[in-house]
């Protein structure tokens, strides 16, 4: 959803970016994204991101195999501090989703 938001975001300011941090701090401050929301989505896309990584890091077989890397793991599988970041996550982007149907809904990104 952060990736999805930052690109819908970063297009509707114009911007060329191409990475998810760059769309954010491009659309930040515009009508289309407040700077506090810009800020909490990028944070979530960094905890988030790094958890992933982590994931396919313990995953990864230095032999070389071809195999597929499974990215789906179960929550019970994870740390808890890592459980909890992503319950944090959720709740961040429940709210930014919330202001931005509200605000969709009432044609603020109108242009006429």
């Amino acid at each position: 959803p952060v990736v999805r938001i930052a690109r819908w975001a970063g297009l509707s300011c114009g911007s060329d970016a191409l990475l998810t941090a760059d769309r954010l701090g491009a659309a930040a401050g515009t009508r289309y994204l407040d700077p506090d929301d810009a800020r909490a989505l990028a944070k979530c896309h960094a905890i988030g991101s790094s958890i992933r990584w982590r994931v396919r890091a313990a995953r990864w077989d230095p032999a070389g195999s071809d195999a597929h890397v499974d990215e789906h793991i179960e929550l019970s599988d994870l740390p808890p501090q890592d459980r909890t970041a992503l319950r944090s996550i959720g709740r961040e982007l429940t709210g930014v989703r919330r202001k931005l149907d509200y605000l969709a809904s009432t044609s603020t990104f109108s242009s006429w």
